[in-house]
């Protein structure tokens, strides 16, 4: 069981750590520019064979953490719908997959908000505040799907939102296990940061496309 631990951890950090570079150089270069499409892909994939990895680690029985698990999910959404959300404006995209998504999401929200209530007799205001806001995109995708014309409109925004949040996400991840700062600057320091150059960026192309 270490043999396994071991090798789905160093794969997991080695790709997790491909992840971080490129994913800063997705978001600090000129978005639709050549360098910025292939950091974004290699982010993308970096980030989709790592979480599994990630979220099967936390699943063994010697290391099971309901709260990673709960991360590694929130991550993993926020990386395959920002992918998604550039078909956006296709008119006859099937929204199946992204459905699927959305309520995944959403049970992870819940669960992240109710699990150490009913479980612990705690509110954890971590897995709160990602609990909330994992419940709030979910709930936010529904209504996009259910408007056609909004959700073409602003393919470009939710892509950087979201792909942004995963990058986001991944930056937590890597304090957290870093531990070098108190936990809640780990946490909620990049959230803060990216919060503000996403609302940044999602103004400025929102002028550009309306």
């Amino acid at each position: 069981m270490n043999t396994l631990f071991n090798i789905l951890l160093y794969t997991h950090v080695s790709l997790g750590s491909i992840a971080l570079g490129a994913g800063a150089l997705a978001m600090f270069t000129k978005k639709g520019s050549a360098l910025h499409i292939k950091s974004g892909k290699l982010f993308y994939y970096s980030m989709i064979t790592s979480l599994p990895l990630a979220i099967m680690i936390t699943l063994m029985p010697s290391h099971s953490s309901p709260f990673l698990l709960s991360i590694g999910i929130f991550s993993l959404y926020f990386t395959i719908a920002g992918k998604r959300s550039l078909r956006y404006k296709e008119e006859a995209l099937k929204l199946y997959p992204d459905k699927i998504l959305a309520s995944i999401l959403l049970l992870t929200g819940l669960s992240m908000v109710f699990y150490p209530i009913i479980f612990q007799g705690i509110i954890n205001i971590i897995l709160l505040i990602f609990g909330l806001l994992s419940i709030f995109f979910g709930v936010q995708d529904w209504l996009l799907f259910r408007n056609p014309a909004k959700r073409k409109k602003q393919y470009l925004t939710d892509h950087i939102a979201k792909m942004s949040g995963a990058y986001i996400a991944a930056i937590s991840a890597f304090l957290v296990n870093l531990d070098y700062f108190p936990s809640l600057i780990n946490w909620l320091a990049p959230g803060v940061l990216g919060f503000i150059y996403i609302t940044f960026f999602v103004r400025k192309y929102k002028v550009k496309t309306t």
